[in-house]
């Protein structure tokens, strides 16, 4: 009991010690890197554009590519781990039905999103993120986890950034 007495009022001298009061003037923060444009984002309070992006990503668990194609413009851009598509919406529907042939019992589980909107109102983005499972061809299930930021013009995906994160193989 005497050591927990005097380990306790010494643990809250040193944290008293390093904390900082927070910087509430932003004119004294200096970031270690300087960006050309800053586009201020806000939350978009606006849910259309993240229904959007939610229902193709439901149309794609579903493996619907008549629903799935609804949300996109005509041509857009895919940028993904060593891999960036810049095409038609006619192109990119191929390459999801090779996707779609090559799995099934596709599930997503949705973990997060948010939907934002620069200060001038010019460019308006969703942000996922999500876990994909399927069985492939040989009855093995499989995962990613998923981080995309998507793009949305007009009412139609235009731009999807796809950050991709693979699960370790079991040890056997």
């Amino acid at each position: 009991m005497k050591n927990l007495t005097l380990i306790l009022p010494g643990m809250a001298l040193l944290s008293a010690c390093h904390s900082r009061p927070p910087i509430t003037d932003p004119g004294l923060v200096r970031y270690p890197y300087k960006i050309d444009t800053s586009y201020q984002w806000d939350i978009n309070p606006d849910p259309k554009n993240a229904l959007i992006v939610l229902r193709a990503l439901k149309a794609e668990e579903l493996g619907d590519t008549a629903d799935f194609k609804k949300y996109f413009a005509d041509s857009l851009v895919i940028n993904a781990d060593s891999m960036h598509f810049a095409g038609s919406l006619a192109e990119m529907k191929k390459m999801m039905q090779l996707r779609t042939d090559s799995a099934s019992d596709m599930k997503i589980a949705v973990e997060d999103w948010q939907s934002v909107i620069n200060k001038s109102k010019t460019e308006e983005w969703v942000t996922t993120w999500y876990t994909q499972s399927w069985t492939d061809t040989h009855g093995k299930r499989d995962s990613i986890q998923y981080s995309e930021d998507v793009q949305v013009k007009n009412d139609k995906i235009v731009r999807i950034n796809e950050f991709s994160r693979h699960f370790p193989k079991p040890n056997k």
